[in-house]
């Protein structure tokens, strides 16, 4: 229960800064747009964000119903919050939502499904503010984003409905950072699908976060620490983390 409570205030606090990157960072790429279609407001409408001319994501029947899919859960986020203020307020003056508005309504699984269907340059513009925002020289990808949003999301569910993350194996895996290989080598190999996978992402995004988010960070870490040591059944292997864990992942 501890490490879960902790849990859920870190990926809690991450859920809202990846948010608002997100919005923030797409509004006003779409804003710049000549030929766009919405107000910078609305731009989770346009096809142009999901779509692309050749490739994996050209337009195709099953990528259609995707994106249909995605913006009928955006709808029916509204229509279940048709009596919320801001939604009220904005669907009376302008006739549809905002996506400050929205984005602060929808769930983290909607938010992963969305940037995980987003077409490349669109994906790229969100890793390349948040490399912009992280002082270490470590680049992100938007490949390795989306696993990592994806992950986090899995872990935020298991934490918020009471599920066991102490020495459990994790199905839905994150990307490994290369800067972050030569830590992972270091764990047993039957241990590496456990908790530390999804830690080394969450280090990775609160590293492009504010000095107070990193400290709120370090601080729940450290806690962990303290008392998985204070226990004389606890251990960090469990986790699979090593010895001296804290050294590395504090920021």
């Amino acid at each position: 229960m501890f490490l879960q409570n902790k849990l859920q205030e870190l990926t809690s606090m991450i859920e809202k800064f990846i948010r608002t990157v997100t919005v923030d960072s797409l509004s006003w790429a779409y804003m710049k747009q000549p030929d766009k279609n919405y107000d910078s407001a609305q731009f989770y409408l346009d096809e142009c964000l999901y779509f692309s001319k050749t490739g994996k994501h050209k337009k195709t029947s099953r990528r259609e119903k995707e994106i249909r899919k995605i913006h009928y859960s955006f709808f029916k986020t509204i229509k279940n919050n048709e009596e919320y203020p801001p939604v009220k307020k904005e669907l009376e003056t302008y006739g549809g939502v905002s996506s400050w508005v929205l984005f602060d309504l929808i769930t983290f699984g909607q938010l992963s499904f969305f940037f995980g269907k987003l077409d490349t340059p669109y994906k790229k513009v969100v890793t390349r503010v948040l490399n912009d925002m992280n002082s270490y020289d470590e680049r992100i990808t938007e490949k390795m984003l989306s696993s990592w949003i994806n992950a986090i999301r899995a872990l935020r569910n298991k934490v918020s409905h009471g599920m066991k993350v102490y020495e459990e194996p994790f199905t839905v895996l994150a990307s490994v950072h290369n800067g972050d290989k030569d830590y992972l080598s270091l764990v047993a190999e039957d241990r590496q699908n456990h908790l530390v996978n999804i830690l080394l992402a969450m280090r990775r995004i609160v590293m492009c976060m504010s000095n107070g988010k990193r400290e709120i960070w370090n601080d729940d870490l450290v806690e962990i620490n303290k008392h998985i040591k204070n226990s004389a059944y606890l251990t960090t292997a469990a986790i699979g983390l090593t010895d001296s864990w804290i050294e590395y992942f504090v920021i």
